[in-house]
């Protein structure tokens, strides 16, 4: 049973493709693609409760405006900002010893936003701050497979991100921020994943 597991978990590994990521993280409300990050198999147990708060703070290089206007004329559409500010409330509830709930509040903070765009290469467009709640979550967290002995155990991860964040932000020349910007996604949103785990002496 051991060899078997460490196979299937070999082949899990082996298996997953790359990802890649253009975007600044701005943690899971949203919607934009940032660094891989992983989540445990592992559920609460029936009855206990978990609170988080998590913080996240990037200082960028942004691109100066001799360099954005050099993007603009290859035809690029390019923006910077700089720094970025993620902050998040969670709360999670074991439902039982194999199933726990969970819901997910972001803050999001994005600062000195500018851009230049290929249609326009001669002139960089600053937008300012923009800052506000982003979208809830609510996710879950079923184990459906458990060997204590082998130290494995595998879990399906499901939730729904719904459009409760703001999406009419204002830039510093009162037009709406493009949707990237904005801190809500403005959609509903279905995640499913698969996670796996094996204990080492």
């Amino acid at each position: 049973m051991r060899k078997r597991t460490g196979l299937f978990f070999l082949c899990f590994l082996l298996g997953a493709p790359f990802v890649f990521a253009h975007h600044p993280t701005g943690g899971s409300g949203t919607g934009q693609p940032g660094p891989v990050t992983t989540v445990s198999p592992a559920p609460l147990g029936k009855g206990k409760v978990a609170i988080e708060l998590q913080a996240e703070y990037i200082k960028f290089d942004p691109f100066s405006d001799e360099e954005l206007l050099s993007f603009a004329g290859e035809g690029e559409d390019v923006h910077s900002f700089d720094p970025l500010l993620h902050l998040s409330l969670g709360a999670a509830y074991g439902i039982t010893e194999d199933l726990t709930v969970g819901v997910r509040l972001p803050y999001i903070f994005l600062n000195n936003i500018k851009e230049a765009h290929s249609d326009e290469p001669e002139e960089v467009h600053v937008h300012g701050d923009v800052e506000g709640l982003g979208d809830l979550s609510l996710l879950g967290n079923y184990r459906f497979f458990a060997r204590a002995a082998a130290g494995f155990e595998s879990s399906v991860l499901f939730g729904v991100k719904a459009p409760t964040g703001e999406t009419d932000k204002e830039d510093i020349e009162g037009e709406r921020f493009e949707t990237e910007f904005q801190p809500g996604s403005g959609s509903w949103d279905f995640m499913a994943g698969f996670a796996a785990e094996k204990r080492f002496k």
